[in-house]
């Protein structure tokens, strides 16, 4: 999946949530930078998939803060692969939802 990241807009950022490169079980340097740069982004978020998303890749987001909004998703083809791609919102912590007028 990796060959379609430089064919992204130059001002496009991958941060890649997969548990080979930030295991699920464990913080590390990885995952704490990672939380870091989505937490800081400012501008659209898109999630990028070849495959349907399990249960597994929802709670890596939601450990990343982040809500996949599924009714915006939108498909498009390679020459080998078909990818889904969803926007990604910063999930509203559940203080700030009490706290909505």
């Amino acid at each position: 999946m990796s060959y379609v990241v430089p064919y992204l807009p130059a001002s496009s950022r991958t941060v890649r949530l997969i548990p080979s490169a930030i295991p699920r079980d464990s913080e590390t340097e990885l995952s704490r930078r990672a939380a870091e740069i989505l937490a800081h982004h400012a501008g659209p978020m898109r999630s990028l998939s070849i495959e349907p998303l399990q249960d597994a890749d929802f709670a890596d987001l939601k450990r990343f803060g982040l809500v996949l909004v599924q009714q915006a998703c939108r498909q498009f083809p390679s020459a080998t692969d078909q990818f889904t791609t969803c926007p990604l919102t910063p999930q509203v912590p559940p203080a700030a939802k009490d706290q909505a007028p």
